[in-house]
């Protein structure tokens, strides 16, 4: 069957038309070429001749160089892109997304209800359908082990698990993930996918790291990860899904990834079986550390490829290599050098341009070619469409054409099915219902704008973050405290975690992360410019049977959390010695910002009659314990403080597991104390910041 018997009936009736040279006849040719060209944006690279690894005592001992092609396609690439600088970014985004001739694939995908469909769904099930992904050895052994780098957020997984329950029902498969770790809360929001629904429900299989990061440049982080992953062994696929925010720097984005990327592969090269396949995204290949990467895998692997998928963006450098039979540790002789500059900086080449053949840097040339002129064809094509929206009739019911045949294509060529849900990798779990974090990062203003916005002065930046916290909604819509009571069937279920202390709060499960952003910032220009905050607190203890009240008011959570921590355990270890039960206790000054301090609001909520948050108006972040009930608070403590004994020289991250967090009914609460607590205190403090600068 031709494939564009499935296109849609706008091409025209299926009769021989009387005249071949007619408009209808000529407008469907031109859309079967487009359609046709945006699943062909691949390269393959040859494998007829050998290629040699260099000898491994020359590795990283020469220094960056450049190929005068690529740089000259580099300056031109960056020509076209920066005609895109005055363009306001959000539109640009809303105007390229209209305009993405595969823009309607996942729309038409959602009637076959696939598991966690997004658009790296739809990538990776591109690539999985085209190239032979899974490696012979798998389909015979019926055995698939799978490992995920920089996986966030699951939907490669979801993907890889539609595609063997359609084509290959009899493999069973395992798989394991790894990314930045999305709750802890050192992590800056800007380096992470921003979305935890599949990651919340399949946290077994997740790795952050053996310091809770989850940094693939973290101490000890590619050793523990072999170690880690040896229960899988054989491991026949690993995908490398990372990238960076070049945001700030798009010019400049290849040099930004490059040592990711470099960390992705050496994982890739230590965990991988013989025969194995490796997926890297990747983006421009200009740069000599790019071209010594694809090189490295050029030696280890037989058969090299890159793949931009229709789906993915169309007007980004994105592209995927797709590295097919591995030959094994064995056959990499400087894989323990490798190893050894896992952690470095990269200041030095890999290779020397010596150590590359001419016919790889011509094949390099003639990839990276391909690439830069379809990115700058489509740029071009967006600027004009920009230029010229709403007219051109003719050219909007062409494009429609364009999108509804891609997205049939796509369906056709892949063999898109359903499969049943019994079948999906999350079973019985509404994905949404414990994910409250799921904000779009902020891409108002154009990229000159954003640029100008860090150099702003203070006055400016004041009236900027006004005007942000003006949108955010707040309602307390209760009296002065709030009460709050554990179900009677929750329990507590005590899961310490350590980890790489947390010295500045940069994210968090329990608040919208751009909120918590203008706090933090705010914090942070009091601290420089010596500027001290009244906190208000009305709060009458009279009314409380307390004996002692723990005061944080003082403490600088989130600049300084790990010393604030020590303090603050010190001070409640104290408290609770002498707590007597029926005894009420006050935390004044406590943010929820963390496992942690949630941990301990988790903790005492079970132990005490109720919990009570105090309107931030009365007195922030004040919290009422009222009426000791259970006398086991003192050896819970003795416990925790003894863990914390032995592991002294890490931070403790978390006292209750993050799944117990979520499924809590104090999730919703906490986030909606926060949402109101940071825009009141973020208020009072560009008040006053506002102040000083008028004296």
């Amino acid at each position: 069957m031709n494939v564009f018997d499935a296109l849609p009936v706008s091409f025209g009736s299926s009769k021989t038309e009387k005249d071949p040279n007619s408009y209808k006849n000529r407008n469907r040719d031109n859309v079967w070429q487009v359609v046709e060209n945006g699943f062909s944006k691949c390269f393959e690279f040859s494998n007829k001749r050998p290629s040699t690894f260099p000898s491994q005592d020359g590795l990283f001992t020469h220094g960056k160089w450049e190929v005068e092609t690529l740089q000259k396609l580099k300056e031109e690439l960056n020509g076209v892109k920066s005609k895109l600088n005055s363009y306001n970014l959000a539109d640009w985004h809303d105007h390229t997304r209209k305009n993405n001739y595969a823009g309607t694939v996942m729309r038409s995908l959602r009637k076959f209800q696939p598991e966690f469909l997004t658009q790296a769904w739809c990538k990776f099930y591109e690539v999985v359908s085209r190239y032979k992904l899974i490696p012979k050895q798998c389909l015979k052994k019926k055995l698939l082990n799978s490992v995920h780098l920089c996986e966030a957020p699951g939907a490669f997984i979801a993907s890889l698990n539609h595609f063997l329950k359609l084509n290959h029902p009899e493999i069973e498969w395992k798989w394991f993930a790894t990314t930045l770790n999305p709750y802890y809360e050192g992590n800056d929001l800007q380096h992470m996918v921003n979305d935890d629904r599949f990651i919340i429900n399949t946290l077994e299989n997740w790795w952050f790291g053996n310091d809770e990061t989850g940094n693939v440049y973290g101490d000890n982080y590619l050793s523990s990860l072999i170690e880690k992953t040896k229960f899988l062994h054989p491991v026949y696929l690993v995908t490398a899904d990372g990238s960076i925010d070049c945001l700030s720097d798009p010019a400049e984005q290849e040099k930004k990834v490059v040592h990711l990327h470099f960390t992705e592969t050496v994982c890739a090269l230590n965990i991988l079986e013989r025969g194995g396949s490796f997926l890297l995204k990747t983006f421009t290949m200009f740069e000599c550390d790019t071209v010594c990467l694809m090189y490295l895998l050029r030696c280890c692997f037989t058969h090299i490829n890159v793949f931009k998928p229709v789906t993915s963006k169309e007007g980004n450098s994105e592209v995927y290599v797709v590295c097919l039979g591995y030959k094994g540790k064995d056959h990499v002789p400087v894989l323990e050098k490798l190893n050894v500059y896992y952690y470095k900086e990269m200041k030095e080449a890999l290779f020397s341009r010596n150590d590359i053949p001419d016919f790889f840097i011509q094949e390099i040339i003639n990839c990276a070619t391909k690439f830069k002129l379809i990115q700058t064809s489509v740029i071009e094509r967006n600027i004009e469409t920009y230029k010229h929206q709403h007219k051109r009739k003719r050219s909007r019911l062409q494009l429609m054409d364009i999108r509804d045949s891609t997205a049939n294509l796509f369906i056709e060529k892949y063999k898109i099915r359903p499969i049943s849900p019994k079948d999906f990798v999350v079973h019985d779990q509404d994905a949404d219902a414990i994910c409250l974090n799921l904000f779009p990062r902020d891409e108002s203003g154009t990229f000159l704008e954003r640029k100008m916005f860090k150099q702003l002065d203070t006055k400016a930046m004041l009236d900027f973050y006004k005007g942000k916290l003006d949108l955010v909604e707040t309602d307390w819509d209760v009296e002065d405290i709030f009460w709050f009571t554990f179900s009677p069937n929750s329990k507590i279920k005590l899961n310490l975690k350590f980890g790489k202390p947390i010295e500045k709060v940069r994210t968090s499960k329990f608040c919208k992360g751009n909120l918590l952003a203008i706090y933090t910032e705010l914090v942070k220009l009091c601290l420089e410019t010596g500027v001290k905050i009244d906190i208000p607190d009305q709060l009458d203890l009279d009314k409380f049977i307390c004996k002692n009240a723990i005061d944080t008011n003082d403490f600088s959570w989130t600049e300084n959390y790990n010393e604030c921590q020590k303090c603050f355990f010190e001070k409640f270890m104290s408290a609770c010695e002498k707590l007597e039960v029926g005894d009420d206790l006050i935390l004044k000054g406590f943010p929820l910002l963390t496992q942690f301090n949630v941990g301990v609001i988790f903790i005492l909520g079970h132990l005490f009659e109720k919990v009570g948050f105090v309107n931030p108006s009365v007195s922030p972040y004040s919290i009422i314990l009222k009426g000791l009930k259970d006398s086991d608070l003192k050896s819970l403590i003795s416990s925790i403080s003894s863990s914390m004994c032995d592991r002294k020289t890490d931070g403790l991250v978390s006292l209750v597991h993050i799944t117990y967090l979520c499924e809590s009914e104090i999730l919703r609460c906490v986030t909606w104390i926060n949402q109101i607590t940071l825009k009141f205190l973020s208020l009072i403090m560009l008040k006053k910041l506002k102040e000083t600068r008028q004296t």
